[in-house]
This record gives C-alpha cells, sequence and structure tokens, in this order.
C-alpha cells in the first residue's frame, strides 16, 4: 500500500501509457478487422471508414461499455485474495496491459487479425495464474467467457449464411454504340432481379435509348432508326432504376465496362456493390472452362442453348439460368464479394503462358504488364510470382 502511496503519480501516468498503447493496438487491429470489409467492399474510403470508426467506437465505448469494462476489472480475478496487496494487483493490470499491447502490436506487424479481447483476458489469467495462484482465477466466468469466443463465430456465420440466403441480385447488361464511354453511348439497358435463395427471376426489364447514330450495329444489330420508333423508354429507366433499389447487388458480366457508363449523361450513378462474373466468380470447378468465360462459354458447359448474343436482356437471361443450375450459388456470390486488389504477374517472356492461364491480361489495365484482381488467397494459390499493385 505504501507504494501506491509513494509512487501513486507514476503509477497513474504508466497506467495512461500502456493504455494509450493498448487503444492504439485496438485501432490497428479490431478497427482494421470491423471496417476491413466495408473498405475491401469499396462501400466506404479508407478516410470515411476511420472517421465512422472514431465516432461509433468512442460512442460504444462511453454508452455501452460498462459492463465489459466492469468484467474485465473485476470478474476475471477475485479481488478478495489481493485484499491485503493492492500493490500487486495494479502490476499485474499494468504488466496485463502491456503484455497484450504488445501482443497486438506484433499481430498488426505480421498483418495478422487477432481479438483484442481474447488478449488482455488471456493476460489476466496468465498474470493471475502464475503470479499469484490457480484459485484467484474465477474459473467459471472465464469458461464463460472462453464460450462465447467459440458461439460467437458460428452465430455470426450462421446469421451470415441466413442473410446471404435471402440476398436479390440484379444481373445487368448494356449495349453500347461504342466503347469510348466519353463520346458514345449506352443504347439499351437489360435486366433480371434473381433471387439467390429460391434461383428465381422476380422482375426483368429491357429497353432501348433514343440514338442518333449507332456504329456498333454490327455487333448488337440495333439500328439508330428502331431506337427513335416512339416507346416508354424513360417509363423503363425508372423502373429499372427502382429494380436496382430492390437489389442487393449488381451482376454484370464485365464490371469493368458495363459499371463506367452509368454517372453519365442519362444514367445516374448506381451505388450498390458490384460482382463480376467474368472476374470475381471463380468457374474452375467446371474443368472445360477458360479462366475468364464469355457469357457463350457459361452457357454452353451449363448445357443452355444459345441462340441470340450481344442483346442485354439475352445476356441477362443466360447468366440467370447458369445460376438456376449451380449447386453451390450461394458460395460462389459470397466468396466473389470478398475484397480483390490488382496483381502483376513476374513471369518471364517464355513463362507468360502461365500468367495467360490463370487470367491475366497483357497491358490491361497495367501497361507492359500482365495483370489482374485477385483476392489474396487466390493470388496465393498460383503458380508463380505476383506483385501487388493497390
Amino acid at each position: 500500500m505504501e507504494i501506491i502511496l509513494e509512487y501513486g503519480s507514476f503509477l497513474l501516468i504508466t497506467g495512461c501509457v500502456f493504455g494509450f498503447f493498448m487503444a492504439w493496438g485496438i485501432g490497428a487491429n479490431d478497427v482494421a478487422n470491423a471496417m476491413g470489409t466495408s473498405v475491401g467492399a469499396r462501400a466506404l474510403t479508407l478516410f470515411q471508414a476511420i472517421l465512422v470508426a472514431c465516432i461509433f467506437e468512442f460512442a460504444g465505448a462511453y454508452l455501452a461499455g460498462g459492463e465489459v469494462t466492469s468484467t474485465i476489472r473485476k470478474d476475471i480475478i477475485d479481488p478478495s485474495i489481493l485484499s491485503g496487496s493492492p500493490d500487486l494487483l495494479v502490476y499485474g493490470m499494468l504488466s496485463s496491459l502491456l503484455a497484450a499491447g504488445t501482443w497486438l502490436l506484433i499481430a498488426s506487424y505480421k498483418g495478422w487479425p487477432v481479438s483484442t479481447t481474447h488478449s488482455i483476458v488471456g493476460a489476466i489469467v496468465g498474470f493471475a495464474a502464475v503470479g499469484i495462484s490457480m484459485d484467484a482465477v474465477v474459473w467459471n466466468k472465464v469458461t464463460a467467457i472462453v464460450s462465447s469466443w467459440i458461439v460467437s463465430p458460428l452465430m455470426a456465420g450462421t446469421i451470415s449464411f441466413l442473410i446471404f440466403k435471402s440476398v436479390q441480385i440484379l444481373i445487368l447488361d448494356t449495349e453500347t454504340t461504342g466503347l469510348d464511354e466519353n463520346k458514345d453511348e449506352v443504347i439499351e439497358i437489360g435486366c433480371i432481379l434473381f433471387d439467390v435463395s429460391f434461383k428465381c427471376v422476380l422482375s426483368q426489364v429491357s429497353f432501348l435509348f433514343p440514338v442518333n447514330n449507332n456504329e456498333a450495329e454490327h455487333v448488337n444489330g440495333i439500328s439508330a432508326e428502331v431506337t427513335n420508333i416512339s416507346q416508354p423508354w424513360e417509363d423503363g429507366l425508372n423502373f429499372f432504376l427502382k429494380l436496382v433499389d430492390s437489389s442487393d447487388f449488381i451482376v454484370a458480366h464485365n464490371v469493368e465496362f458495363d459499371k463506367k457508363w452509368f454517372g453519365k449523361g442519362r444514367l445516374p450513378k448506381l451505388n450498390k456493390k458490384w460482382i463480376c462474373s467474368l472476374e470475381d466468380i471463380n468457374w474452375s470447378f467446371q474443368k472445360s472452362l477458360k479462366t475468364r468465360p464469355s457469357v457463350t462459354d457459361l452457357a454452353l458447359s451449363f448445357s443452355i442453348p444459345v441462340w441470340n448474343l450481344h442483346r442485354a436482356l439475352s445476356d441477362c437471361f443466360y447468366i440467370s439460368e447458369v445460376f438456376k443450375k449451380c449447386d453451390n450459388l450461394d458460395e460462389l456470390l459470397l466468396k466473389a464479394t470478398e475484397p480483390r486488389f490488382l496483381y502483376k504477374a513476374l513471369v518471364s517472356y517464355e513463362d507468360r503462358f502461365l500468367a495467360k492461364n490463370a487470367g491475366f491480361r497483357w497491358n490491361s489495365p497495367v501497361q507492359g504488364a500482365w495483370s489482374r484482381k485477385l483476392t489474396t488467397d487466390e493470388a496465393k494459390n498460383l503458380d508463380f510470382r505476383v506483385e501487388i499493385l493497390n
């Protein structure tokens, strides 16, 4: 007790320093865990994620953190055992704080997502069991805490699975007058609202925009003259936007192409998560498929007859029919929502076929290199070295 009275200020400052160190670790690891999916899905920018975390992490700690703080403070260790030597409790808690903070520092440096709760509880139990006695630990309380560590991921996974099973996706395709979004324009939009759980089409729409010229008529077969026949394309556009609002994700077979037309001219920006059925979905379970299969390749591999191509709604129809025949559709789509990063293949000229066979493209989007967007796991499973670019 005398030590606490004599060095109280020093112990208080030390506790604050260790607390700030622990808080830094929470920010570097726990906040990154919580916000990583939002940033990876491009729902939030890094700055927005930090701002949201600052506000809500503080609000949660201030408004609802009292019970957890109380458990950490006095329910893991029996305080009565230390009533005669409170200085030992102070030393132990400072040691636990420093140990947990140090572990978070190491884990964050290595890129390991770990739990700060696991860290601090383990540190306190270790200090009490080794530094005092096994009887100092309130084992029934610790058992309940550890049980929650097992139940939590199981419950979160189950709830996530059930939510994802109720997902509705909008299968979207566009036909345009050319490839340049700055001078060409969208001539047709087709989309299908598709329920993942029931694997069924809920609604669909296709409409033409009036244009003066269509240089891509030889591709899509749509003449500019036909587009100027009187028809309620404004109503079609409004209904399309309602389907967008009803969906959870937008699926397109070439997101890089289709997405760039929205936010220009008559088309508003679509603030939804996009999934590319060409790049993001792993179709490798179909051994006859190329790494980046065309709509025709996909349809034929699932024994779906192909009779009409390069019209927006027909391409959406083929994708919806493929989805109906996928036994593991929810798994494929869930995997497709994982964050993807741009990688460059580090292969020699002689080994360029390795990159090509893995779906990497030359000069697109990185000039002078074979590049492709992949998840971290997909990049690790390649037969050649890669370099992450963003």
